[in-house]
């Protein structure tokens, strides 16, 4: 009973920090978290900007967009 109210605990704390970075989005390179405010790196692609967190991710972005960005 502790331990799922301590796994509670924690997906309260993980929702209420999601909720305090509305601004966040995913590095499609790396999966990290980048606020798209402040972001230092960043990429347009068929119309659609990426963020990134480190210029090593923009890089590998540029040379093969279609390898990161999920077809629709």
């Amino acid at each position: 009973m502790a331990l799922l109210r301590k796994k509670s605990r924690l997906i309260s704390s993980i929702r209420a920090k999601r909720e305090a970075r509305p601004h966040m989005v995913l590095d499609v390179v790396c999966k990290m978290g980048v606020d798209e405010k402040t972001a230092k790196w960043k990429s347009e692609y068929k119309a659609k900007t990426y963020y990134f967190c480190a210029q090593t991710c923009k890089q590998k972005f540029d040379r093969n967009p279609e390898q990161y960005v999920k077809t629709e």
